[in-house]
């Protein structure tokens, strides 16, 4: 792990580092520009590459991560948590398009006419496309409720790129945040319990309660 005290510079290391190693050697984890929990959203892409980064870094094969002071001491989601938020994707297996697209919603993704940056998706009939961490643009073609193929593209002329197709896709969250019926229960009973204790007033209360709903 190396540890810069900027994100310049931990930027430009990781940058320096891909080009004598290779892409696959490193891991640059990137300091977010805005805190998880934090009322404002923070960019899709930055917090997909973290969560992507951390993916890699549980891996078998030995890489070199690297990461600026304040990015290091940033809070991330949970390993067990991140590993029931990926979505994985293949040929011949059974997707339910409108419960696939929900799922996205829950990890971050918004939904798009067209997608043209990660965190977007897009579903026009039998295609959904998406825009996944690690600039994977994917392409999943429906037949009924069973994926027949997987395609990547390029989203600035939305035609296909490469070889093509591929065997499989692992799609990571764009939130820190994954939404689920556990989990926004859980925040709405907090949420009361605060009220309660009087650590927020009535309009803080309604608001937080509508953002959350």
């Amino acid at each position: 792990l190396c540890v810069v005290p900027t994100r310049e510079g931990a930027l430009q290391l990781a940058d320096d580092l891909e080009a004598w190693l290779g892409r696959d050697q490193v891991v640059y984890l990137p300091q977010q520009e805005v805190l998880a929990y934090d009322r404002k959203s923070p960019d899709p892409a930055l917090v997909g590459d973290m969560l992507l980064g951390l993916d890699r870094l549980r891996g078998e094969e030995p890489v070199l991560a690297v990461a600026s002071l304040d990015g290091l001491r940033q809070r991330v989601m949970a390993p067990q948590t991140l590993t029931r938020s990926t979505l994985r994707v293949e040929p011949q297996q059974r997707l339910d398009p409108d419960r696939f697209c929900a799922d996205l919603a829950r990890r971050g993704y918004r939904p798009a006419g067209m997608v043209a940056r990660p965190g977007d998706y897009a579903r026009r009939g039998g295609l959904i496309d998406v825009y996944a961490p690690g600039d994977l643009s994917l392409r999943i073609e429906l037949f009924d409720d069973e994926v027949e193929s997987l395609r990547l593209f390029d989203p600035e002329s939305q035609r296909g790129a490469g070889s093509g197709r591929i065997p499989r896709a692992v799609i990571h969250p764009v939130s820190h945040l994954v939404r689920d019926d556990d989990g926004q229960q859980n925040c709405l009973e907090r949420l009361e319990q605060a009220k309660l204790d009087g650590l927020i007033d009535d309009d803080e209360y309604w608001d937080l309660e509508a953002r959350i709903e």
